[in-house]
């Protein structure tokens, strides 16, 4: 069964805060041991000053002895003070060796409950997070696969086959036609409106490929936690869809009514206005078409450069982060693909403006002069038109092949990679700070145990303690 983030984070909360209430337990345990052993470890101190300060004693009475006899009876109680006193000192490094060892341990399970906090802390948050969005995804679910919305659809399907035709004949029979697309006024018109948006799509497409290249340079690393920023983006983009379509009513129903009256209504140009757009002057006719010809070896060379420059970008984008260090001008040189796409831009820049000169500087009489008032005689009501029927069947075709039942998969689909891939991912982190604690862990006893090495050697040696 799909694993939704719901239940992921659910679970996770729940192990998460076992693991931190079993740490609590072993760490409470471990904070009174390690006041134990500093107790036992002070006492022992104590003990060994109190036996030292007995062998001074013994050495003072020992000194002020008046006859042999008796210093012979002092001699033997020096020498049980001494074995005391060492004995003593052995058992207080034997405890310096226990309250090291408990201290240690205290700090690591604290460390260890300090990043289970936190990643309990981290999981409920999301847990919090994720039963809100999940509330709305499954409402763009419910509205998406039930009717009015689920009828969209066959409704823009509907509408398309009883309007679109007589739609675009309506508007388009307002335009100046020609057979040859080089020279058609309205498929000029939409191209350049299209070269325009362009500029936008091939910003976006750029940023896309950065992330593309970002993503597959960070998954070779095989770490877990580099899967799931791609898991992540095909989540929220499936469930953009989905949103998109549940909420896609308004925007389709007035797609279908804009056909429809586009359709119906009658022609928004005047006679004056016909005669101007749509001349019969056969002279003027073939200016201005040989003009527009002009202009669409004009466009194209824009675009041309258009690709030049995004295809150079990206190249250079992907350059760049194999040697960030050299320049622009360093990396081209060192890339013979680079610099064939750099060179590129000059030469697509050259046919640009080569293309343009023919249209002239604009003064009358110029091909960009007829042009100019060729498209002014088009009143804003016209443009409109276009836009509003243009737009209306691109909306009306992204409905009609819409299945909302597939959205609503992919969804289902795409939580379920994000849940097991974050679930890989918090394992791997929660692996490699238990790694990182183990070893800073270890690193400090041992630190420890060698300041302490000193008295253990000796104690072993001297007093017989155990090594």
């Amino acid at each position: 069964m799909p694993m939704t983030l719901i239940t992921y984070w659910t679970n996770e909360t729940a192990a998460l805060g076992a693991a931190l209430a079993a740490t609590r337990l072993e760490l409470d345990a471990a904070r009174k041991a390690a006041i134990d052993a500093g107790i036992a470890l002070s006492v022992a101190g104590n003990t060994a000053q109190l036996a030292k300060d007995a062998v001074a004693a013994a050495r003072r009475r020992l000194a002020l002895a008046a006859m042999p006899a008796d210093g012979e009876a002092l001699l033997d109680d020096m020498r049980s003070a001494i074995a005391a006193w060492r004995q003593a000192v052995a058992e207080q490094a034997a405890q310096a060796s226990v309250a090291l060892a408990a201290d240690s341990r205290r700090d690591a399970l604290a460390e260890r409950a300090a990043v289970q906090t936190m990643a309990w802390q981290e999981a409920s948050s999301a847990l919090l997070k994720e039963t809100e969005l999940g509330k709305m995804r499954d409402a763009w679910a419910l509205a998406a696969t039930m009717p009015p919305i689920s009828g969209l659809p066959a409704d823009a399907n509907a509408a398309l086959m009883a309007n679109q035709a007589a739609a675009t004949a309506k508007v388009e029979a307002d335009f100046p036609n020609h057979a040859d697309a080089d020279k058609d006024f309205i498929g000029r018109a939409r191209q350049r409106r299209l070269l325009a948006q362009n500029v936008a799509g091939d910003a976006a497409d750029l940023a896309a490929a950065a992330v593309t290249a970002s993503t597959a340079w960070l998954e070779a690393s095989s770490r877990k936690q580099d899967l799931v920023a791609r898991k992540r983006r095909e989540f929220d983009q499936a469930v953009g869809h989905l949103r998109s379509f549940a909420e896609s009513s308004p925007r389709t129903l007035q797609a279908i009514a804009t056909l429809a009256r586009l359709a119906a209504e009658p022609s928004v140009l005047t006679d004056a206005e016909r005669a101007e757009l749509i001349t019969a002057d056969a002279v003027l006719e073939t200016d201005r078409e040989d003009a527009l010809a002009l202009l669409t070896a004009r466009d194209t060379a824009q675009e041309q450069l258009q690709l030049a420059q995004a295809a150079y970008a990206a190249a250079l984008a992907v350059a760049r982060v194999a040697a960030p260090d050299q320049t622009d001008e360093q990396l081209r040189n060192a890339d013979v693909a680079l610099k064939a796409k750099f060179d590129a831009l000059a030469s697509k820049g050259t046919a640009l403006v080569g293309a343009d000169m023919p249209l002239g500087d604009g003064s009358g009489g110029t091909p960009r002069a007829v042009l100019k008032e060729w498209f002014a005689a088009v009143p804003d009501a016209l443009w409109e038109q276009l836009d509003q029927l243009d737009n209306s069947i691109a909306i009306l075709q992204a409905a009609k092949g819409t299945v909302p039942g597939n959205l609503v998969a992919s969804v289902v689909a795409a939580e379920d990679a994000l849940a097991v891939a974050l679930g890989d991912a918090r394992l791997e982190a929660r692996q490699v700070a238990a790694r990182s604690q183990g070893l800073a862990s270890l690193q400090a006893a041992a630190d420890a145990s060698a300041t302490l090495s000193g008295r253990r050697e000796q104690a072993a040696q001297r007093y017989l303690a155990l090594a």
